[in-house]
Parts: structure tokens; sequence; C-alpha cells
């Protein structure tokens, strides 16, 4: 393969396409430059950048991560190595599957009604269902007043107060005003579809909370994490957080309200990084819908033990990252709505995941309101109609 010319390559083209060889240049002297996590020089006084052959790495996306006066600037780049050949969807879900993990300590599944309550276009339910050997989540179903079988939402969260704005204690509506626009609960339901939200494992893996001051106290998800990994140490934080919204995708799969073959996702922060994984790995998942979860590893606090904790750098290691989660769900549609922490470089990961993705490459879009973290209404009220683009009747 003939070299090319070399191009210069700056933070403002993230998202690019790469193949050959390229001058990397950080935008500010004296800068720290991280490939992949491992650090790789300092950027000259010119700026005169550090040159790479895009050849020389996998297939996917490699992160350049710029440290100027100890504050990182995160850039994303795709380097398309047409001359290197592409693992099989089958290899990657098994090689991811087997780095994730899951819960293995059995347990007896079961799931009972615990409260009922009526709106004037929805009924809610309240699930007590178990999720191991000593815990169970609460769940809550929004069921709209609509003919039946109608088309599910999964919707997970740290609890399904913020996603429902319905408070389980008292069962009374709890709007709060910044809430709303991720209230996908809410929202969804009134649009028709089968809203379902539970509780995660900060909550449910160790001791409930004793009150609100004590379930957002965020130490809990130290604890639970550390719990996990001594009980539980083939399954990562992750892992734990799939098996645990799997269990919300067998519910739905199983309830006679729910057309089985429309079920989606759709997730914020964290509940962007449950549903991005659960949409991918999920055949029953049809459509899936991440709010500014941070596709990139740098991008955000993936290393956190309640996610991937010490695993991570094995991931970065083995040339792990999203662009291959994609690659598995193809040709499943998926929406992100970046803001803040991400941004345009998710487009590498699609140009990554193009050649799996082929004709239907359509299929993934990117809403960038870049306005902060939380989505305005006008781009969720998009991603409602995403949902029911792919999810409504034929």
């Amino acid at each position: 393969m003939a070299r090319k010319q070399s191009r210069v390559i700056t933070p403002q083209d993230t998202g690019e396409v790469i193949d050959g060889i390229f001058s990397f240049r950080s935008g500010a002297s004296g800068a720290r430059v991280f490939l992949d996590g491992s650090f790789v020089g300092c950027s000259q006084e010119d700026d005169s950048g550090l040159e790479f052959d895009s050849r020389d790495y996998a297939n996917g996306v490699h992160e350049f991560c710029v440290e100027c006066d100890g504050r990182p600037n995160i850039s994303e780049f795709c380097f398309m190595n047409k001359g290197k050949p592409r693992e099989s969807t089958n290899v990657l879900r098994e090689k991811w599957e087997n780095v994730i993990g899951k819960p293995l300590r059995p347990f007896t599944h079961s799931i009972s009604p615990l409260m009922e309550f009526e709106r004037k276009s929805f009924t809610g339910k309240v699930f007590r269902q178990t999720n191991g050997p000593n815990s169970f989540q609460r769940v809550l179903v929004l069921y709209p007043k609509t003919k039946a079988p109608a088309p599910a939402v999964i919707i997970p969260f740290y609890q399904p107060k913020t996603m429902s704005q319905i408070d389980l204690a008292t069962l009374k509506d709890s709007g709060v005003p910044k809430d709303a626009s991720v209230a996908f609960g809410r929202l969804l339901v009134e649009r028709g579809f089968v809203a379902v939200m539970s509780e995660t494992y900060h909550i449910t893996y160790i001791e409930r909370p004793r009150d609100d001051q004590d379930l957002n106290d965020f130490s809990r998800w130290k604890r639970a994490a550390e719990k996990l990994r001594m009980e539980e140490p083939q399954c990562s934080g992750v892992g734990k957080l799939l098996a645990d919204t799997r269990l919300l995708v067998d519910m739905a799969s199983s309830d006679p309200a729910v057309a089985k073959d429309r079920i989606g996702i759709i997730g914020h922060s964290l509940g962007g990084k449950i549903s991005f994984y659960t949409g991918c790995l999920d055949t029953r998942i049809k459509a899936i819908v991440s709010s500014d979860f941070g596709i990139g590893w740098g991008q955000t606090n993936w290393n956190d033990t309640w996610y991937w904790g010490r695993r991570l750098p094995f991931l970065r290691a083995s040339n792990m990252e999203h662009s291959q989660l994609l690659a598995i769900a193809a040709p499943k549609p998926f929406l992100l709505l970046a803001g803040l922490y991400d941004n345009a470089g998710a487009n590498a990961f699609f140009a990554a995941a193009k050649p799996y993705y082929g004709d239907a490459f359509g299929n993934l879009q990117l809403i960038n309101h870049a306005t902060g973290h939380r989505p305005p209404m006008d781009a969720t009220v998009a991603a409602c109609e995403f949902l029911q683009n792919h999810l409504g009747e034929d």
C-alpha cells in the first residue's frame, strides 16, 4: 500500500476518517498527547505535530487525549485500514459478552404486583421483581389507555421517579421542571408506548435506602460495586446493569399488553450507557436512543468501579471500543443525543460501523444540541419521534 501524502489533523477535525500518514497537532505548545490512554509525546513549541501511520493500528476508533495545563481535551478519530480484515459480528459479540460478564449466583426469579394507580391517559403498575439471591428491584410500568398490544420502551435510570415524574412512595406526581426533558416515561406513555422503568443496583444490591438523602448518596455506587466485585468477580459493573435491564426486557416480552416485536430502549447519562449496551447486545430491542452518555472511553467516567473499573485498561489495550457494539447491533436504528460529554466525534464511531450497516447506514443518527448535559425539549421530542418512526405500526 503506497504511503499517502501526510495530512495535518487538529482537534477540530473530530470524527475524521483517516487512511495513511498524518500529523496530529494539539493546538497548544507543550501539550501532553495520549493515544488510546497511552502517553505518546508532547507537542513542540511550534506545534509541528506528532506523526502517525493509521495502518499501524487496528480497525476502528482511536482516541487522542490532549492535556493542556492538566485539563483534558478529547478528540476521537477513526482509522479505516482497508488492508486489514474486519472481525465478524459473532466474534465481536463473544469478545464483548466475555469481558462484560454476568452474575452467576442462582436465584429464584419472581414478579409480584405491589400497587396500581390511574391517570387520565395511562394506568400505572408497580411490581417487585427479584434480581438476585437476596435482592429485588421495584419496577414501574405505565400503560397507555389505547388498544393493546402497544409498542414498549425500556427506560433505565437510577430510579423511576425522574423518568416518570411519579413518586413511588406516594404515587403522586412529582414533576420537577429541570427533569421535564428527560422524563421519557411520562412523555412516551402519552404517545401510546408502554413505558418500563426500574431501580439500578446501587439501590438493590446493598441495603435499601432509608430516605431520599441516602438514596442520592453517591457513595452507594462504590459500596455496591465493591460488594459485586467480591461476590461476582467475573461480572463487571456494566454486566450487572445489563443483567438487571435484561430482566425488564423479559417482563416486557412476556406482557400481553406489549407488542413483542416492537420494543425499544432510551436512556440519559447513566441510563444512556445502559440503553446503549442493552440495545446493542439484546436482539429483542429494535431501536435505541442514548442521551449524552460518552461514547468514547475518555469522554466520561467509564473507569469508575460501578462501570468498568480495573477492566478498562484491558479493553483499551485490546482495541475494544464502542463502534464494535454498533457493529453487533447493525442494522438496528440508533440515535445519539449529544450535548456535553458527547459531540460531533461520535461520527467517528458511526464511520467505523459503516461497513457493518451498509445500505442501512442512515439508521445511525446524531443530534448534537450542544446545550449541556440534559437535552432541550426539542431534542427530546425528536428522540420520541425517532422511536415512533421505528417502533410504530406498519
